[in-house]
């Protein structure tokens, strides 16, 4: 007795054998009708499924009569070996690739590939009934069909899946180059007109750019959404990246970080040609806030002359050493002189809300700030001096 094998080379178990032995008069007879099965398949698939209608025909016959085609030799291919394909046996990968191509959405595509096989498995029954096969056969025959179309739709949508994920991919590299283009290299006004609408800039619009670095438990991901939702302005979009642990981009107006901790820097508004040095102020209004330990959103009006000390430490240095040393020589008194004194500018210089704040009577406040002239050798009725201390204050108080 000859061995029986399947399409694979694999055995035929003898119930494989039984049902490939009452199936064969259909076998033979979805065969012959091979050309009217696949014209079947594609006018189901015109009429019912938008892409592959006349309007759209994202699919044209070229493609759409070979895969049909290959729907009817694998459904004969099923019943002949008696048995559905295992997952290894199973190839339309390149069927989720040329539809994804071909613009198909997901689940457009899987809809059309199980009409499809419904097409060709009502076409196995109908030919099974006309030829009296035993019912028995004919419901083994279309569960085998069933499980064929299913195998073959699972790894569509696999494989559409990861198609999807390495087309987002490459998108979002196409999109941090032209963002790190745009913000470090500079990029000629044909390239930026181009891509910038593509990522919904406009190029008559200014626009902040943004260079921000989460605090505490903040995590790059969440200050990122943070920023864009709060820049959203009457549609206008915004363009941010996370590079080297910090988020970076270009915003159509002041973010509002909604109680995220992160400390940000923003240039003033500018047009996109001119990003490039809008993000290297915003660089530079991070470096500051960060030096001082400020947490939100800060441009040049924020840190005003904060910026200059920042960019001047050796005469911060100097200036502590001129209105402070002298005052820290006194021990106790003197810390509680400096003290008075950080209170005594956070409070505008307001005599009343000074002392209130401080819990002692303005008199008390008078005499602590009259010491403070006497052992330092100045007056705080002198701009000068007022605006040197308040530096020197500050460059304490940064330093620790």
């Amino acid at each position: 007795m000859p061995v029986e094998r399947d399409s694979y080379g694999g055995l035929l178990n003898d119930a494989a054998q039984d049902l490939v032995g009452r199936l064969t008069p259909v076998i033979e007879r979805l065969t012959r009708r091979l050309e009217w099965v696949v014209e079947q398949q594609a006018q189901t698939l015109r009429e019912r499924s938008p892409s592959y209608q006349p309007g759209h025909n994202r699919v044209p016959d070229d493609a759409l009569l070979p895969s049909a085609q290959r729907n009817v030799d694998k459904t004969v291919r099923t019943l002949r070996d008696g048995r559905s394909p295992r997952p290894e046996q199973v190839d339309e990968a390149w069927v989720a690739r040329e539809r994804t191509e071909q613009g198909l959405p997901a689940g457009e595509m899987l809809d059309a590939y199980r009409l499809a096989h419904r097409v060709v498995r009502d076409t196995f029954v109908q030919i099974a009934v006309a030829q009296s096969v035993e019912p028995g056969a004919v419901m083994q025959g279309a569960c085998l069909l069933w499980d064929t179309a299913d195998a073959g739709a699972s790894q569509l949508y696999e494989v559409r899946r990861e198609f999807e994920i390495a087309i987002a991919r490459c998108d979002e590299e196409q999109r941090m180059r032209f963002l790190h283009d745009l913000l470090r290299s500079g990029l000629d006004p044909s390239s930026l007109g181009e891509s910038a609408t593509s990522y919904g800039l406009e190029l008559g619009r200014p626009y902040l750019a943004v260079r921000a670095r989460p605090r505490g438990t903040t995590s790059l991901e969440r200050l990122q959404s943070r920023l864009e939702a709060g820049t959203r302005h009457h549609g206008q979009a915004a363009l941010l990246g996370i590079v080297d642990g910090e988020v970076v981009g270009v915003v159509p107006r002041r973010p509002d970080l909604g109680g995220v901790a992160a400390t940000v820097g923003i240039s003033g508004p500018a047009h996109l040609m001119e990003a490039g040095q809008s993000f290297r102020n915003a660089s530079r209004m991070l470096d500051v806030a960060a030096q001082f330990d400020d947490v939100g959103v800060f441009d040049l009006n924020d840190l005003g002359l904060r910026v200059a000390m920042a960019g001047e430490p050796e005469l911060g240095t100097l200036l502590v050493r001129r209105y402070l040393a002298p005052v820290e020589a006194q021990g106790d008194f003197g810390a509680e002189l400096i003290a008075t004194l950080r209170e005594y500018f956070a409070a505008g210089r307001q005599i009343t809300r000074t002392a209130r704040t401080l819990g002692i009577h303005s008199n008390s406040l008078r005499y602590r700030l009259h010491r403070f002239e006497e052992i330092v050798g100045v007056s705080l009725e002198d701009p000068k001096v007022l605006t040197e201390l308040w530096w020197a204050l500050e460059c304490s108080a940064r330093t620790g």
